[in-house]
């Protein structure tokens, strides 16, 4: 449905007044799964805490507020083309993501990586992250090229 909208809308307007923005995961106020959220109340508590997925797994996830000025930076600036809405600008993975967080708590917390899958699925840990384990079927949706993105953000003065 997302493909054939963006095709809609360069039908009707163009290709050089039509702005197609594909976010990675939306985070922030509205996110009702709280797979961001989960991870700052999680790591304040401290103690023993679960990181699904292999270490090098890459995260890549947009706060909606960012991701909504943005856009409006886009279109008040007559932009047109197709940018990947994601972050960090960096390839950051989900133990940088994990330690960064927990980097601005005091509570002790002991790690433990689990990367088996099978084990993951039966324990129902699968998305809670705000990252997505790299099974088959979701191969790359954490590896988007963000620097068409970051050229427009800083042609713009943002």
């Amino acid at each position: 449905m997302k493909a054939t909208s963006e095709l809609a809308a360069m039908n009707a307007f163009g290709k050089d007044r039509t702005i197609v923005v594909r976010p990675s995961l939306i985070v922030g106020p509205g996110d009702r799964t709280d797979r961001f959220m989960y991870w700052l109340a999680r790591l304040e508590k401290g103690g023993d805490v679960i990181i699904p997925g292999s270490p090098d797994e890459v995260v890549q996830y947009i706060d909606v507020r960012d991701l909504a000025e943005w856009m409006i930076r886009l279109a008040e600036n007559k932009a047109a083309g197709t940018y990947n809405g994601s972050g960090p600008s960096y390839p950051m993975t989900t133990n940088e993501f994990v330690y960064g967080i927990h980097a601005s708590y005091i509570s002790p917390v002991n790690f433990t990586q689990i990367d088996d899958i099978s084990f993951l699925k039966e324990n129902g840990v699968i998305g809670i992250q705000p990252w997505v384990i790299q099974l088959p079927q979701y191969a790359g949706m954490s590896k988007s090229d963000t620097q068409k993105q970051l050229a427009r953000v800083y042609n713009l003065g943002h």
